[in-house]
């Protein structure tokens, strides 16, 4: 594409642009290079190193040092504008497949992630990967850049794709990386305490996550009526006369639940919609996810989906990696590991394993450093009312203290003997293990799938399940 085209100027001159970034690390020859203030760094800094990587042209939100040995295009709002920058290179990917936006603090993942497994021609893009799953190229965010974004749906589009179930985080909209994107469902699961290191307070925090249903392009909201933001979120699609379907417990939802029945590893139910009742089996472990599932079926029912066949294919719906995952030890320890690093996702797992559990239920969890501090004594005291025993522990401390981070959850607790620190994760682990009997299970929570820690900006290469299996 012409550089021209790309900024739809005509008075730039014809270079030939093949590529964007906006990552100096990671330019190569052909690329236009963004160069914008960012949360922890200016890629204003970069565009020397850009430019000797072969950067053929420089979009940056600076006036200073327009000149240069390539040309250099002022965008005064970049980081905002560089969704639909790179939409335009992309040839506007979202206009060519029907793409799904989930939002919420808990449950994007396994929502998005069972979606795109039984709409067919559906790609996945969130925190577990982008791709078709369960072969999953790895991410490191929930929701990837701008210019990764829109990438991954041209992707998707070339790969003949029909459809993108894709998690959207509240910083991916505050910052605008998804701003080019069109939504045709927008789906909202629930709002709980995360995050608030950097939203300040739950009301910004909403505000954000609300503002994937204002977008004038959205044919439908999906929203869980059983959590109290909810109510916010439909009157906003009311108010812009946007089409509503919700979900949840509560019999006054569109697509709602009764008479659930647990058996092993399994729950039998009825859903109720204005579609008719249909009796469903599912493979989870929780209410909760059976409201996941309500939002699948829901969203099923959007694109022209049969329910009986929903309902049917629903009995082997696949899970996300990381995501109440059952892990099983050949020494016979047992364990679920889960994403859970919320007060609200821990006491959601621990409560809906623990009637399952004949023996003790052991938790293995830490908190995030550089993160919402005030939430660690509040997993403290949800790990102590729900797990009989818990075993302390680091999870991407980053550039905190372990030890302090861990004293901050120990606040929570009221009986010493309920706990024991290990700052390294994989010795909490395995005393977890060595603790636990036949009948005992190991709740390893916070990290999921996640392929390292985060240790002083360095990502040091770890994984839960890996650390549990390989453990002797």
């Amino acid at each position: 594409m012409l550089l021209r085209e790309l900024f739809e100027r005509q008075d730039l001159p014809s270079v030939e642009v093949l590529g964007l970034s906006n990552d100096s690390r990671q330019v190569v020859a052909g690329d236009c290079f963004f160069a914008y203030k960012g949360q922890s760094s200016d890629g204003n800094c970069f565009v020397q190193e850009a430019i000797e990587k072969g950067a053929v042209a420089i979009c940056t939100d600076s006036k200073s040092d327009l000149n240069g040995a390539v040309p250099k295009i002022y965008v005064r709002n970049l980081a905002q504008e560089q969704s639909e920058i790179a939409g335009r290179f992309f040839d506007h990917p979202s206009r060519s497949i029907r793409c799904v936006g989930v939002t919420g603090t808990n449950g994007k993942t396994s929502i998005a992630y069972g979606l795109s497994t039984l709409l067919h021609d559906s790609g996945f893009g969130g925190s577990v990967g982008w791709g078709r799953p369960p072969r999953l190229n790895k991410t490191s965010l929930t929701t990837v850049d701008a210019i990764s974004f829109q990438a991954g749906l041209s992707n998707f589009v070339n790969c003949g794709l029909k459809h993108a179930i894709l998690e959207v985080s509240s910083h991916a909209l505050h910052q605008s990386r998804v701003d080019g994107v069109r939504f045709e469902v927008g789906i909202f699961s629930n709002l709980t305490r995360d995050h608030l290191d950097y939203h300040g307070d739950m009301r910004e925090y909403g505000r954000c996550k609300s503002l994937l249903f204002k977008r004038p392009e959205l044919k439908l909201g999906i929203v869980n009526i059983d959590d109290p933001f909810g109510a916010e979120i439909q009157h906003i699609l009311k108010q812009n006369e946007t089409p509503l379907l919700t979900y949840g417990r509560s019999p006054s939802a569109n697509v709602s639940w009764r008479e659930l029945r647990w058996e092993s590893d399994r729950v039998f139910g009825e859903w109720c919609t204005p579609w008719g009742s249909f009796d469903f089996e599912l493979p989870v472990l929780s209410e909760f996810s059976v409201a996941n599932c309500a939002a699948i079926f829901a969203c099923m029912h959007h694109f022209g989906a049969d329910a009986r066949d929903t309902t049917f294919s629903m009995r082997d719906l696949q899970t996300p990696p990381g995501r109440m995952e059952r892990l099983n030890h050949p020494s016979g320890a047992r364990a679920i590991l889960d994403f859970a690093h919320t007060p609200d996702a821990l006491q959601n797992v621990l409560s809906a394993v623990k009637p399952t559990v004949s023996g003790k239920l052991i938790c293995v969890f830490g908190c995030g450093g550089d993160r919402d501090q005030g939430k660690r004594s509040l997993m403290g005291k949800i790990a102590e009312k729900f797990a009989d025993f818990s075993v302390i522990t680091s999870d991407n401390p980053r550039f905190e203290e372990p030890n302090k981070i861990i004293d901050d959850i120990v606040e929570g607790f009221s009986h010493r003997k309920r706990y024991r620190v290990e700052s390294d994760r994989a010795a909490a682990i395995a005393f977890a293990m060595n603790m636990a009997t036949k009948d005992d299970l190991i709740v390893i929570a916070g990290k999921g799938s996640e392929q390292f820690m985060e240790i002083e900006g360095q990502r040091i290469p770890f994984n839960d399940r890996d650390s549990f299996m390989e453990n002797t």
